[in-house]
């Protein structure tokens, strides 16, 4: 497995530092490569004084361990990554899976490590937002979120920003119309800097109804939450395992773990484990090996006129209706 960091510094452009951990060829903002590791482009986008951005397009030939490290406590980074396999976030070096990495979104405070786990033969394209911190918070009380607790969120000692999130149809199909430019386009940077900004609105728009959970967020803590996440997907074909059951797992009181579970993934473990296991019954759906009646039973639910109902509000279809679309 391969280790590639990337070290950043303020001093210096994000392209030169990528430059330096992924080898290739630079060509203004432009880096391309094909090494033993991958094969790909990277863009970055700089000139904003309180906004940067890197786009990675790139298939990987090896597995890759990709680190990120920055002394810069004033920025958060925002990923958006679309990945034909797996990929699995990692803390203290080992892998915690992130269910499927298809269509995600990762913010967090760029002094948090943020590290992932490549497999060989994977196709990743990504979109990094570092954005400062004073901008983000401006941005939020335009939109009327941080109300009065506005100063406790960008509170270093009081809170740690980070989410772990799905990313909507709408980013999705943001960054889709945009691979459609080629990279020789005169107006690539053009085209570049407005999907950038489109795409911060439309993510900030999504959570402007959500509520924020307030709290310092330890590496051990972050590491405890994904434990829990990856424990909830490896038992998705259960039942609920319940909070108090979930949080002594990891060593942990029942109120911390609900309250940083929603903060670090936007959802009640509850909910993140229905919505789960809703997604992997639509996917047994589409394989078409199983009768809807036999998907009730693999996953465990009570009756089959329940699923129907949980997979109608999710999907605004009745599995049966599913079933004949597909």
């Amino acid at each position: 497995m391969k280790l590639v960091q990337h070290k950043y510094d303020p001093s210096r452009r994000i392209i030169d530092m990528v430059a330096d951990a992924m080898e290739g060829t630079i060509e203004g903002n432009f880096i391309t490569g094909d090494t033993p590791l991958y094969k790909g482009t990277h863009y970055g986008m700089e000139g904003d004084v309180n906004l940067a951005a890197l786009m990675t397009d790139t298939y990987y030939k090896e597995e890759a361990l990709i680190s990120y490290e920055s002394p810069d406590i004033g920025f958060v980074n925002i990923t958006f990554m679309i990945t034909d396999q797996t990929i699995e976030f990692t803390v203290n070096k080992q892998p915690r899976s992130l269910s499927k990495w298809s269509n995600d979104i990762c913010i967090n405070d760029v002094v948090l490590p943020n590290d992932y786990l490549v497999r060989k033969n994977s196709n990743v394209f990504t979109i990094g937002i570092f954005i400062e911190k004073e901008t983000l918070k401006e941005a939020l009380e335009s939109k009327g979120m941080l109300s009065s607790h506005s100063e406790d969120v960008f509170d270093d000692t009081k809170n740690t920003i980070i989410r772990l999130d799905r990313m909507s149809f709408e980013c999705l199909n943001l960054i889709n119309d945009f691979r459609k430019i080629s990279y020789d386009n005169p107006f690539f940077e053009i085209y570049f800097r407005s999907m950038v900004h489109a795409l911060l609105y439309k993510y900030l728009d999504d959570i402007s109804t959500e509520k924020m959970v307030i709290s310092k967020v330890t590496f051990d803590d972050f590491k405890n939450i994904l434990t829990a996440k990856n424990s909830l997907l490896n038992s998705i074909e259960g039942r609920f395992p319940g909070i108090d059951f979930l949080a002594s797992e990891v060593a942990m009181s029942a109120s911390k773990f609900k309250n940083l579970f929603v903060k670090i993934t936007g959802a009640t473990p509850a909910n993140f484990f229905n919505q789960n296991k809703l997604l992997r019954a639509k996917e047994l759906l589409e394989s078409q090996n199983l009768t809807i009646y036999e998907i009730v039973s693999q996953l465990n639910y009570c009756s089959t006129s329940y699923f129907a109902k949980c997979f109608k509000e999710m999907y605004g279809l009745f599995p049966k209706e599913y079933q004949k679309q597909l």
